[in-house]
């Protein structure tokens, strides 16, 4: 199944998901490998993409993914703290890690020590309505984040 969460838009930039098939076993196991089996996950900026804004730019990596979950979450933590904690659930439980430490923020102005600034162009983001549907349950966000299918696809109208 892909799920695009499309909409119309007056401004120069917008993206959206694609949320692929349920991974199998050996794909969540990849990840896995490579990132889990530890007791602290710490997730900073150099892993992978932290700044969505108005490249025509596929991103694949399993990071950005987490990266881009994660800022949707953060912005309206208020109307759905859910959010985050379906990520830091999925995440612990896929990875089998005891804790997360968060290494990105959205807070700009008064960025928390330790994190980087983190964002998501405006039209694109969960504060306006906008790539949300990974968080619709538990299954669909494992399979966009885990999914060798998903991506996030970010583009614009300026040329």
């Amino acid at each position: 199944m892909k799920t695009r969460n499309g909409f119309v838009s007056n401004s120069s930039s917008s993206s959206f998901i694609v949320i692929g098939e349920a991974p199998t076993d050996a794909e969540v196991a990849v990840y896995r490998g490579r990132y889990g089996n530890r007791d602290v996950l710490s997730i900073t900026a150099d892993l992978g993409c932290h700044e969505f804004g108005w490249e025509n730019t596929k991103y694949t990596h399993f990071w950005d993914r987490v990266m881009f979950s994660f800022i949707q979450a953060d912005y309206v933590q208020k109307e759905h703290p859910e959010w985050k904690k379906m990520l830091n659930k999925v995440l612990k439980k896929r990875l089998k890690v005891k804790g997360i430490i968060w290494g990105i923020s959205t807070k700009w102005k008064y960025t928390p020590k330790n994190t980087v600034p983190a964002y998501i162009d405006h039209q694109s983001a969960s504060t306006e309505g906008n790539n949300v549907r990974m968080f619709y349950t538990e299954k669909e966000l494992v399979n966009f984040l885990f999914s060798f299918g998903s991506y996030i696809q970010g583009g614009n109208d300026n040329k």
